[in-house]
């Protein structure tokens, strides 16, 4: 029948008033519309499985870099004992987006989960046990960019990461923010000051860097506006300490 319809020109035994002419008049046009990046990027990752021309991380490395402590590159060295490796059952903080992640239930009827967490162009298993993903279900949701903090797990053939706590962090695209340190007087001294003119030379970029002090605040001169990469993070906290906020 379906045949016979198309070799038609009157549409068949449906008579005048239904061949092609009709179905032409029943056309509805297409509205253009300009999607948001995150359901552009859903939409061209749900046919290949992969983004494509454009990555949710894309534009926010820096942003990202100030909430963590290494990247997944960093935790998948070859051999995690040396080269800056991280040790088994190390605990890092890291960042990247949620992928290919998979909820099922344990013997005892608990809700568990692995996922993949993307940080191109490498990318690590994570696992979710139940008393952790009690706490974040709601947060665990493909193609969404997280920070958690973990522990290493480096037996096996690869690395893994344990999911202790995980936060969906609102990200400032690169270039539009800024880089406050914030210092305690009394850790102030002749050769931080000259390690830490050096550390920004190293990094020149777009951001202004603000110093807090108590309640002062000093936005450092032009000539020491930075790029706020992962490494410069990491040389900054080595440099004032686990007491100087960085961010």
């Amino acid at each position: 029948m379906l045949f016979g319809l198309l070799d038609d020109p009157a549409g068949g035994a449906g008579g005048a008033g239904e061949g092609p002419t009709a179905y032409a008049e029943a056309r509805v046009p297409i509205v253009e519309r300009e999607f948001a990046k995150a359901e552009r990027l859903a939409f061209e990752k749900e046919m290949p499985g992969l983004y494509v021309n454009d990555h949710p991380l894309q534009g926010l490395e820096a942003a990202l870099a100030r909430l963590t402590e290494c990247t997944i590159a960093d935790l998948r060295d070859d051999d995690p004992l040396v080269d800056g490796g991280r040790h088994d059952g190390a605990v890092e903080t890291v960042g990247g987006v949620v992928t290919a992640s998979v909820r099922r239930y344990t013997k005892r009827d608990e809700l568990m989960a692995t996922f993949a967490l993307e940080d191109p162009p490498a990318s690590v298993e994570v696992f979710v046990f139940p008393k952790t993903m009690a706490e974040i279900d709601a947060l665990l949701r493909e193609d969404a960019v997280v920070v958690l903090k973990d522990r290493v797990d480096t037996r096996g053939d690869r690395v893994k990461l344990i999911c202790m706590e995980l936060f969906r962090p609102v990200l400032v695209v690169k270039g539009a923010g800024e880089l406050r340190l914030q210092l305690t007087p009394s850790a102030v001294t002749d050769p931080m000051v000259k390690r830490l003119k050096a550390i920004l030379a190293e990094h020149s970029g777009p951001e202004p860097v603000l110093l807090q002090m108590g309640e002062a605040t000093l936005r450092l001169p032009a000539q020491f506006n930075v790029h706020s990469r992962r490494d410069l993070v990491g040389s900054l906290r080595e440099l004032l300490g686990t007491a100087a906020a960085v961010g």
